[in-house]
């Protein structure tokens, strides 16, 4: 080889460096290949540190390169996700001034993605707070001739315009169950007797009542030879004895629904535009009221089988198109053309104008009074529906989302859900947002001083001041049972974890667990001091404490103290509860503070003074803590090293649906608000008398107030805007 090109492989060089015992001297040219050698072994170790450092610092760049685009990456992911919350949220927000029911879901999944931004969830609580929301139960393709919804609202029928048949439907499931065949010709008239059946007008000059259940049918049709017209409307009698049918021309006949005989056509004066049943509870008479072409009202008495004036009644307009009467009896409106509206009150036996009402200027179409008769619900040719207070004759709301005049309005009996059917071929159901109380129960003479919910929500346990527990069902408000309590009057009241024991703290210092419906006392713990005492129940452990800072635990089952200590520190303890794991005992005081004690020995764990005298504690199941001033605030405490919080409270006030809300007295002593978990006061409960008591069911279905006059006042629960 050529010498200027000779080297040795870094391998060999290594060797031969190390050399080997008994090698001879290198020779000079030897030598200097061995130097030339190591020279190229430093130039390729040059070149391979030269390219570490290259791939390092390419690898670095690309590391920063990535980095820097990833960063990029995510703004523009995170501005894009922000853009695409904004949009849904101003989508909702203006889709909500024309249909608050389609507009709220979209703010509330927009607050969801971005539960940080909580002017959201305030807008959602504002839009809900300002509206009646609906909910879509049915939407045909072919025009709705007429709707009729059963008096409890489980059911509800159309007639369309595809053809003869009625479709009955079930509210709940928004399912067909069924359908009706019999008539000729098209159907104009539906309406559900009490019992439940439907009474159909048709167009083949006929009347029907459909017993759906038992698949029967009865028709109501003149003799063969007669004259007769389509009949437009109906009306059944209260108590589903008779039926009046008003026929196109104005007549108007009586008909025994047991026999399905005619029993007259009623001598009118002229041609009738409207018939509408109804009852006088306090002179047990059961009415029809018929409204004339000329704009005279007359009534019909279903007893007497007679026509006469409705005294006072003195409409002088036109046609008396559309009329509604309450269910109490006390309360008649009248629609005419071009908005005319006019309410009128039964004093005595005549009537009396009330209101004139304003806010249409098309043809009233449909009316009806609220279960409870402090709304009208009016809607005109136009396509507008107002909610009218009776009280005052003013404006309440406008229900927004229809796209068509209403054909009919309906409530459920003795509630404040209302249906509609519309010209857009849709039914829909709605629910107002300040409710009054649904139900009205006097228990006692005595007030009302505590409420609880058993924990499964199945019954609701009152007691009175004079030592009385009544015990209610709460599916249908019926008094299960009634009993004095063994011991005292009861200073607290509580249920055990699974509902069948009720336990009380008495003023004499001891803790009762009686059996709920029997009153039977199950056991008997005698507390530790014989003061008055304050306790908390979790499991299959109680809690208990006295003003001079004794606290004490027991295991109830097996009536055995567990640990008792004595706190100087903390005097005047006002208030207990176990923490929502179980794992920890709060109690408050008088003086301000709120301590956290370890279980089970009691030792201390935390103390933090509000600066205000404590009056109760509520543990949600999210484990945050009410605790109650006596300055209407309460502190949410969420645990040791947590910051307070101050929200909008009273002493009363307690969780339900799992910390997502709180129930509280309010400023007015008659009222109690429905507040979410950031202290937003989204729903606000009237009653008519002052408050003593409250009560809030588990899954917020119900809510109860008792009264210092021993009434006890019911509030169901309309929409909330969060999840449940």
């Amino acid at each position: 080889r050529d010498p200027e090109e000779a080297i040795i492989e870094e391998d060999d060089l290594a060797l031969v460096e190390q050399g080997a015992e008994g090698m001879r001297v290198w020779l000079p040219m030897e030598i200097e290949l061995i130097e030339k050698s190591r020279h190229r072994r430093e130039e390729l170790e040059a070149e391979r540190r030269r390219n570490r450092i290259f791939r390092w610092a390419a690898v670095i760049a690309i590391t920063i390169v990535a980095a820097v685009a990833l960063f990029f990456w995510r703004s523009t992911e995170q501005r894009r996700r922000q853009l695409a919350i904004e949009n849904e949220y101003n989508q909702g927000r203006l889709l909500a001034e024309e249909d608050p029911s389609a507009g709220l879901p979209l703010i509330l999944n927009a607050y969801r993605q971005a539960p940080e931004a909580t002017e959201k969830l305030e807008a959602a609580y504002r839009i809900y707070e300002q509206n009646v929301l609906s909910q879509l139960l049915l939407k045909t393709g072919h025009h709705l001739n007429a709707a009729a919804f059963s008096p409890d609202g489980a059911h509800f029928a159309v007639a369309t315009g595809a053809g003869n048949a009625v479709y009955l439907y079930a509210t709940n499931e928004q399912e067909q169950i069924d359908s009706f065949v019999a008539p000729n010709s098209p159907c104009y008239a539906l309406a559900f007797g009490p019992d439940g059946s439907l009474f159909i007008g048709s167009e083949d000059r006929k009347a029907y009542r459909w017993d759906w259940e038992s698949g029967e049918h009865d028709t109501f049709t003149l003799q063969p030879g007669a004259d007769g017209a389509s009949v437009r409307a109906l009306a059944v009698s209260t108590q589903g004895q008779w039926l009046l049918t008003l026929h196109a021309g104005g007549a108007v006949r009586l008909w025994d629904i047991q026999t399905k005989k005619l029993l007259q056509e009623l001598a009118l004066p002229g041609p009738a535009k409207s018939i509408t049943a109804g009852s006088l509870p306090a002179l047990n008479e059961e009415l029809a009221f018929i409204g004339m072409g000329n704009g005279e009202i007359l009534e019909f008495s279903f007893l007497t089988q007679s026509v006469r004036p409705a005294t006072g009644l003195q409409w002088g307009r036109a046609a008396a198109d559309v009329l509604a009467f309450n269910q109490a009896g006390s309360l008649l409106a009248i629609g005419g053309s071009n908005g005319a509206l006019q309410l009128w009150r039964r004093v005595g036996d005549r009537w009396e104008s009330k209101a004139a009402l304003a806010g249409h200027k098309a043809d009233i179409t449909a009316l009806a009074f609220s279960g409870g008769g402090q709304f009208l619900i009016s809607a005109d040719a136009g396509g507008a529906v107002l909610a009218t207070e009776t009280e005052g004759g003013q404006p309440y709301r406008r229900l927004k989302g229809l796209h068509g005049a209403l054909q009919s309005l309906s409530y459920l009996d003795g509630g404040d859900i209302l249906f509609t059917a519309a010209a857009d071929s849709t039914v829909c159901s709605w629910a107002f947002p300040y409710p009054l109380p649904k139900q009205e129960q006097p228990l006692s003479l005595s007030s009302i001083e505590q409420l609880v919910f058993a924990p499964d929500g199945r019954y609701l346990a009152a007691a009175s001041d004079s030592d009385s527990i009544f015990i209610l069902n709460t599916k249908n408000w019926g008094l299960l049972s009634r009993y004095l309590w063994p011991e005292g009057p009861i200073t607290h009241l509580l249920t055990t974890a699974d509902g069948a024991l009720l336990v009380g703290a008495t003023a004499q210092g001891a803790a009762i667990f009686v059996e709920f419906q029997s009153g039977k006392v199950i056991h008997r713990i005698e507390l530790p001091g014989g003061s008055p005492g304050i306790i908390a129940l979790m499991g299959d452990r109680l809690a208990a404490a006295d003003a001079t800072g004794r606290i004490s635990l027991w295991n109830w089952r097996e009536e055995k103290l567990l640990k008792e200590i004595q706190d100087d520190n903390l005097p005047d303890i006002s208030a207990l509860a176990f923490t929502a794991d179980g794992k920890a005992l709060l109690a408050a005081t008088l003086d301000g503070k709120l301590s956290l004690r370890s279980l089970p020995g009691l030792e201390q764990q935390a103390l933090t003074s509000p600066g205000q005298a404590l009056g109760g504690l509520s543990v949600g199941g999210n484990g945050e803590t009410l605790a109650l001033t006596d300055s209407d605030s309460a502190y949410l405490w969420n645990g040791q090293d947590q910051e307070q919080k101050l929200l909008p409270a009273r002493v009363g006030a307690i969780w339900f649906l799992d910390g997502q809300a709180y129930l509280s007295p309010t400023s007015n002593s008659c009222e109690m608000g429905l507040y979410s978990r950031d202290g937003f006061l989204f729903q606000r409960l009237s009653g008519t008398c002052q408050l003593y008591a409250i009560a809030a069911h588990p899954q917020g279905q119900w809510y109860a107030g008792g009264t210092l006059d021993g009434r006890l006042l019911l509030w169901r629960s309309e929409r909330l805007p969060f999840d449940r």
